[in-house]
């Protein structure tokens, strides 16, 4: 038995082929010649297929304009591949306002224009732990050693585990550290918005986590 044609994933009606309408059944060397013969007696015996011959032009014209929108920027004639050595950022200490206990970090990279990207490493000592926070377009982190922990304002605390990748939306006020008892280290990986990666707020109380 034959396969029911499908179009888009639906199903087509009782005596309509849906098989593809290519955009070269209406324009040849330029001139338009309309649908073709098929479809023609198809309308004849009652189909309309004057909706499926709008939705094919509008998708048509939908496909260009997303092709136009991604297309790559041309690199600056001054752009260069830079690599940046282990251990050439020095690492930097916690400040006390928007970390509890010892905290060190160490920047990977910077956002360089159009990409608004930045990366670092954190390493928690057992029982460090962030501020309270919020990032303007989300952030990633990626648990590269230890055991840490994570919350969502609201929500209960989660413990996290090397290998594990956490994903914080946008917005969400959130903190993370390392348990009592077993340092933790994660790769952050942020989106700045017109510069600013990160907004910090208020301590996390003893009783949040």
């Amino acid at each position: 038995m034959n396969a029911i044609p499908r179009f888009m994933g639906i199903a087509a009606p009782d005596g309509l082929d849906f098989r593809p309408i290519c955009h070269h059944h209406f324009f040849r060397r330029g001139e338009w010649r309309g649908p073709p013969r098929k479809h023609r007696q198809e309308a004849k015996e009652g189909i309309d297929m004057k909706p499926f011959y709008a939705t094919g032009i509008l998708l048509l014209l939908l496909t260009s304009v997303c092709s136009a929108q991604d297309a790559p920027q041309a690199a600056p004639q001054d752009a260069l591949v830079k690599i940046t050595r282990s251990g050439s950022q020095p690492p930097e200490i916690g400040i006390p306002d928007y970390y509890a206990g010892t905290v060190r970090k160490e920047a990977l990279f910077d956002a360089d224009e159009p990409s608004r990207v930045v990366g670092g490493v954190v390493t928690y000592e057992p029982g460090s732990r962030t501020a309270w926070h919020i990032h303007p377009l989300g952030q990633v982190l990626i648990i590269s050693a230890g055991v840490g922990l994570v919350q969502q304002w609201g929500q209960p605390v989660q413990e996290v585990r090397e290998g594990d990748i956490i994903w914080i939306p946008a917005g969400v006020k959130h903190w993370h550290g390392a348990t009592d008892n077993s340092r933790m280290r994660h790769v952050a990986i942020t989106e700045a918005l017109d510069g600013k990666s990160v907004e910090w707020l208020e301590k996390v109380d003893q009783q949040d986590g």
